[in-house]
């Protein structure tokens, strides 16, 4: 019950909890190079996190001279849950469509972007959170997925 009241306050926009923050670690065989997201949607290194304690995770993007006009964040949970997160950094409903999706502002500096992801805790979460990074460029919504797990 405590998963569900967890994500009903995500669902509902109530205001993240923020506490200590932790590293977020790569896991093994991750890529170092400069992860860049595409229009067939790029597979990124997962993430794997310490649950016991509030969890911050952010992604840096390479945009290889991209400009974009928008930055989007999706969860879609084990529940069959799709969350979005808004530009003020609350997750809410979201039904799926592109045309829906929240602008979530996020500065481009250097030719990246660093998207703000998580930053509460999720011990109380069924794993894997799969998330997805995209932003729009010319028309089309370059995307990349990883999928958030707990350290073993």
């Amino acid at each position: 019950m405590a998963v569900l009241d967890g994500l009903a306050r995500l669902a509902t926009g109530v205001a993240l909890s923020v506490g200590l923050s932790v590293a977020v670690m790569l896991l093994p065989g991750a890529a170092q190079a400069a992860e860049r997201l595409n229009a067939n949607g790029a597979r990124l290194a997962d993430a794997a996190v310490d649950i016991s304690d509030s969890v911050t995770l952010t992604r840096t993007i390479s945009l290889g001279g991209d400009a974009p006009g928008a930055f989007y964040v999706t969860a879609n949970l084990p529940d069959g849950r799709r969350l979005q997160r808004n530009n003020l950094g609350y997750w809410v409903p979201w039904n799926g469509r592109r045309a829906s999706l929240i602008d979530n502002q996020f500065a481009v500096g250097d030719d990246q972007v660093t998207y703000k992801i998580l930053r509460q805790n999720i011990a109380d979460m069924f794993f894997p959170i799969t998330i997805t990074l995209g932003y729009r460029v010319d028309g089309v919504i370059k995307y990349g997925v990883f999928d958030v797990q707990p350290e073993q």
